[in-house]
This record gives C-alpha cells, structure tokens and sequence, in this order.
C-alpha cells in the first residue's frame, strides 16, 4: 500500500519562486506590483467617490423633478380628475430611465399611474424620502396644498446610467492600469540597474575568486550606500585574508597569492 504524496503549498511554491528569481527581477517585480496596487486603490477609491457622487445627484434631481410633477398634480387631485393627473405623469416618458410614478390621494388611494412596461404590478405607497435597491431608486413625496395633505407622489428610476458609467470608468481604468503597468516596467527594467548592477558585479567577484583563489582581485565601489558599504567591507576582506596569505605562505615554500 503506497502512501499519499502530500501536495505542496502554493504559497510554499510561490516563495521558492520569489527566492530564487535573480534580483534583477525581484527589484524589477517590486517595482511593477507597486505601482500596479498604487493604481487599482486609486482607481478603486475614485470610482466607488464617483458611485457616491452620482447617486447622491441622482436623488436631488429625482426629489426635484417629483416636487415639480407632483405640484402639477395638484390641481388634478383638487378636482379629482385622474386624467388630467395621468397625463402629466405621461411626460415623464421623456427620461428613459424612470419606469414608473403613480399618484396617491389624501386617503393613500391610488389616483392615477404611469408605467413604462405595461402590466406590471401596482407600486406600494412608501415613506416620503428616498431610497437605493441595486437596480433602482424610489422616491416618495407628499403633496401640499393651502397648509393641508392632498396627496403624495412616486417615482421610480433604474440605475442603468449608472451602471453603464461605471463600466465606462472600468473600461478607462483597465486601459490606464495597462498603460502604467508598461511604463512601469520600462522604467522598472531601465532603473534597477542603479541597484542591481553593483551587487550583481559583486557576485561576480566572489565567484571568480572562489574559482581562481585570487584574493588581489577587488570589486569596484560606486556609491556611499548599504551596497557600497557591502563592497568595501567584501575588498577589506579579501585584503586581510590576501595580507594573511602573504605573511603564511613564504613560510609553507609556496609563492606569494596562490592557494592550494
């Protein structure tokens, strides 16, 4: 009976990756992943502001335009002519987005009622003010007339407006994080030599003084940095270990700046 190999972590896996990947490209990844997170957060953030934005101009222009429709029903409701109070909801036709407005009396009865898709069900008198579901927005509105109650009003309007402008942003903001990932990564590629280029000629040093045992080799120091601090600790190393060798060799009959 064999037993079950145990599957290996990804994020075991991923950190193999990481550590083993030259730094060339670790510096390189850093740099992209930065500015890739920079991106998406600020774009995030501006589209759920926008959202906010939006929803809250969408509510003061469907509370105005109720007001406005509901003080041309007045008189409608005055005289009890549903008709006439049917036909100024009929001009809401104009905006696409509002589905429905009905009319109640001062007894909560429905007085008349607009509907873009026939056939649907009778909308339920709710409190004035206004209110979000994912697809639409309600707003309610009580009519007044001489100090008196006559009446309330209520629109309804889809989101698809909204919904397109949020997939238009979208779309923008993919192409923008596109365009700032390329640049990132052209720039990415072009600066981290500033970095990588000293400790990769490091490296190289070490190992061609591990292979030829030649400690008068130095690395050569660029800058006054951790890095550069790292080289001139590396040469005053081989300095010692080569002024060791000088002082032990002699003695052992074997020529100055060789090893065996």
């Amino acid at each position: 009976m064999t037993s079950a190999v145990p599957r290996k972590k990804p994020i075991k896996n991923l950190r193999r990756w990481l550590i083993n990947m030259s730094i060339q490209r670790k510096i390189t990844l850093i740099i992209v992943a930065v500015t890739l997170i920079a991106v998406a957060l600020t774009t995030a953030s501006f589209m759920v502001y926008d959202n906010i934005v939006a929803k809250k101009q969408l509510a003061v222009r469907m509370t105005t335009l109720a007001d406005m429709i509901g003080d041309n029903c007045l008189a409608a409701l005055t005289f009890m002519d549903p008709d006439d109070a049917e036909r100024t909801l009929k001009s809401l036709d104009a905006d696409a987005n509002i589905e429905e407005a009905a009319v109640w009396d001062a007894q909560n009865n429905l007085f008349a009622l607009y509907q873009r898709n026939k056939g649907a069900r009778v909308p339920i008198l709710g409190l004035d003010g206004h209110y979000f579901t994912k697809t639409h927005l309600t707003v309610t509105r009580t009519l007044q007339f001489s100090g008196g109650n006559v009446g309330r009003i209520m629109i309804r309007s889809n989101l698809q407006h909204l919904v397109s402008r949020q997939r238009q942003y979208s779309a923008i903001a993919f192409l923008l994080a596109m365009l700032s990932l390329g640049i990132a990564t052209l720039l990415a590629a072009k600066y981290q030599r500033i970095i990588s280029n000293p400790i990769v000629s490091l490296a190289e040093v070490a190992r061609g003084v591990t292979e030829s045992r030649d400690y008068s080799v130095r690395a050569h120091r660029l800058g006054n940095d951790e890095v550069g601090l790292l080289i001139e600790s590396f040469n005053n190393m081989l300095s010692e270990i080569q002024r060791r060798d000088s002082d032990l060799l002699p003695r052992a009959g074997r020529p100055p700046g060789t090893r065996r």
